[in-house]
């Protein structure tokens, strides 16, 4: 097959994702200890570059992601409005994994509210109607939601409340998201927290956490801890998807929405 067939956008996708599945890693300074367990974090406000693994050992931007980085700030920089964002993200070609999604998935609820809930990543029912926590585990949030008074539907602020995720895109067979695809995401899930502008932050999930928050905890230490994302009070909490595999943790969950309900006042 001739390789004029192929765009330079095809060739760049390619060339990631050889880079997403380790094909680089034979050039990298260090050796890598497949067994040895590693968790990766962003740190929060640093260049994408400063992915960090473990406290010694930094990988480098991945193939791509300098371009990509001026692309975004470029786009982001001007934006004013929920609705110019879900545009410049919608038209931003630079996550591979947009072409395996069926819809992107933004947001849903109330932009007014004072409370942002930040999941993880789009699931499969997220992925076909392109809508924020739609499935099972969307139906379970908005029961959690209830039970503490709020609703996605309120119009009124004090009851309501606006859903996103980390990621606009679902990663292909539920997989978990790649460093690369959470830093190059985070500029724009920045940017709809500062147009969201609330006053309380829900940190659904391991992702989230870590992504916004640069800390590198497991959920089991993170969960029922309050912490600050530029000013604004964050809880951290199990995700729904988590507490439908085990329900057992779900009187945790409670525990944390009654603190984020006193918070809410």
């Amino acid at each position: 097959m001739s390789s004029s067939r192929f765009t330079s956008h095809d060739i760049a996708s390619a060339l990631q994702w050889y880079v997403d599945i380790g094909w680089d890693e034979a050039i990298l300074p260090d050796t890598q200890n497949r067994l040895a367990e590693k968790e990766l974090r962003i740190v929060e406000n640093a260049p994408l570059s400063a992915v960090a693994v473990g406290d010694t050992h930094r990988v480098r931007d991945p193939l791509g992601a300098a371009e990509a980085k001026e692309s975004i700030s470029a786009l982001v920089a001007g934006v004013t409005s929920l609705e110019v964002l879900r545009e410049v993200v919608m038209q931003f070609n630079g996550f591979a994994i947009r072409k395996t999604a069926t819809n992107m998935v933004f947001g849903d609820g109330n932009p007014a509210a004072r409370l942002m809930v930040i999941g993880e990543v789009p699931d499969a029912e997220d992925d076909k109607i392109g809508r924020a926590f739609s499935g099972e585990a969307g139906q379970l949030l908005d029961k959690m939601m209830g039970a503490i008074g709020l609703s996605r539907s309120s119009v009124e602020v004090a009851q309501a409340v606006y859903l996103t995720q980390v990621l606009n895109w679902r990663p292909p067979g539920n997989r978990s998201p790649s460093v690369a695809e959470i830093a190059l995401s985070l500029p724009f899930l920045e940017k709809h927290i500062e147009l969201v502008a609330p006053e309380f932050i829900l940190l659904m999930g391991s992702v989230p956490a870590k992504a916004l928050l640069g800390v590198n905890e497991s959920m089991t230490k993170l969960r029922g801890q309050w912490f600050e994302y530029k000013s604004i009070p964050c809880l951290v909490s199990y995700p729904p998807s988590f507490l439908l595999k085990s329900p057992a943790k779900k009187r945790e969950s409670w525990e944390d929405l009654q603190a984020l309900q006193q918070k809410l006042g």
